[in-house]
């Protein structure tokens, strides 16, 4: 293993409680699964009140939401080994990090969306989970790596040392012309 260090803190620790968020809530919908396949049971005793059909979207949703919540976790593990990048490595990986954060999102929108049905406290400690994570990610994204300010300051120098260039052969035709 590649023992550098770290050089994005921030976006590891982001990508960290992505996948801690992100487990969390696929054992949640993992155990709404298993409460919704056992309420089919109850309805074909007659026992329940709910009908077979909102149970099954129920079921569909938590799929969808299973599924979801493990892309997201093979999303962040992939982004962590991007925090030992920097400057135009990082630039040409950043892939998998952008998605992370874009599940971050999603995830918290349609946790928002679920509110419009009741408020849940694991749901709503996760939603401030994905919001603390996104920003962690993002603030760690968008700063300039030394290695980027080192490139740049080159460029500014060359182009500051060319206008000086220019305003002395200006200065020296004008003495000319005197």
């Amino acid at each position: 293993m590649n023992n550098s260090p770290i050089k994005k803190p921030l976006m590891l620790a982001g990508l960290i409680v992505n996948i801690v968020a992100f487990a969390i809530f696929a054992i949640s919908c993992l155990i709404s699964l298993v409460t919704f396949i056992s309420m089919i049971a109850a309805i074909s005793d007659g026992t329940a009140d709910f009908s077979e059909g909102m149970i099954i979207l129920m079921m569909v949703l938590l799929l969808f939401m299973l599924a979801f919540c493990i892309a997201g976790i093979v999303v962040s593990a992939v982004g962590i080994t991007r925090t030992k990048l920097e400057g135009n490595a990082l630039a040409a990986k950043k892939g998998m990090v952008l998605a992370s954060f874009v599940f971050d999102c999603i995830l918290a929108i349609l946790i928002l969306i679920s509110f419009a049905s009741g408020f849940n406290v694991l749901s709503f400690i996760i939603l401030l989970a994905l919001i603390a994570a996104a920003t962690l990610i993002m603030i760690d994204l968008s700063k300039k790596s030394p290695a980027k300010v080192e490139n740049d300051m080159p460029q500014q120098v060359a182009g500051e040392e060319e206008k000086k260039e220019e305003v002395t052969s200006e200065v020296q035709e004008e003495k000319k012309e005197e």
